[in-house]
């Protein structure tokens, strides 16, 4: 009986020859990345359509997927790209930002050709951020999200029932809340957010603990409000005041 052998996601070297054995192995013919992988670690290996019985037959995960991370372990490699083999988590930071607004410009253009395109772009981001990792990899991130969804979809793969979107939505919300233990209401918040989507996050958090306008009309006059105490603290020369206040008048934008 052929004995198979599955190529780890992630640069592990050592747990590939462990694995292989130390005997020659087989692969079929037709996988550079394979190929490829298996001679980055040393071990020998024989091309063949057929593998006698008794011998290791060495086989990748298949899919684009799969091979993409094979591919972004060849990047990185101490032979393989300079641009990328320098890059850290915080140099990739505005690639990932930038790569997701030029997603959402395809979804409002409608290009379907693009957003293919751009998907992969942000695609690329991940895979990238576990190649440069240190204690972790791709693989860790994908089981993280498996569990997570798994958790939070427990009128799905539990007990409970959520009749629609907005059941669902608040089911989500109180296992978040369980799970990370908020310290306050405005807990969970990203401080990288965009000013205005920031403000928009925050007044939303806010809502739901009952500090809201009752309507339009209340905001308007507390936009009024904002706006003139701006204007006050402008004629008064009071440079630091005056961005307080402009600030206030942001926020009350916001939930207009």
């Amino acid at each position: 009986m052929v004995r198979l052998v599955t190529v780890p996601l992630g640069p592990d070297d050592d747990l590939l020859r462990e694995r292989c054995g130390p005997r020659p192995v087989f692969v079929v013919p037709g996988s550079p990345f394979l190929r490829e992988r298996l001679a980055r670690a040393g071990i020998e290996f024989v091309e063949s359509e057929e593998v006698p019985d008794d011998e290791t037959l060495v086989v990748g995960p298949s899919g684009p997927v799969y091979e993409l991370a094979h591919l972004i372990d060849r990047l990185l490699a101490p032979d393989g790209c300079p641009w990328d083999r320098e890059q850290t988590h915080a140099s990739l930071r505005p690639h990932l930002l930038e790569e997701a607004y030029e997603v959402a410009d395809a979804i409002d253009s409608g290009d379907q050709a693009a957003l293919v395109d751009e998907l992969g772009d942000v695609l690329l981001q991940p895979f990238l951020h576990g190649g440069i990792a240190q204690g972790w990899n791709i693989d860790d991130v994908a089981r993280g999200l498996l569990e997570k969804l798994v958790r939070r979809h427990p009128h799905v793969f539990g007990e409970t029932t959520a009749a629609d979107p907005e059941a669902v939505l608040r089911q989500w919300e109180a296992i978040k809340r369980e799970e990370k233990r908020p310290e306050s209401a405005l807990s969970g918040i990203t401080a990288g957010l965009p000013s205005l989507t920031l403000a928009m996050k925050i007044s939303k958090k806010a809502a739901k603990l009952g500090f809201e306008w009752p309507d339009v009309t209340a905001v308007l006059a507390k936009l009024d409000e904002e706006r003139a105490e701006l204007a006050e603290a402008i004629e008064q020369g009071d440079s630091e005041h005056a961005a307080d206040e402009l600030a206030d008048l942001l926020f009350t934008v916001v939930n207009v």
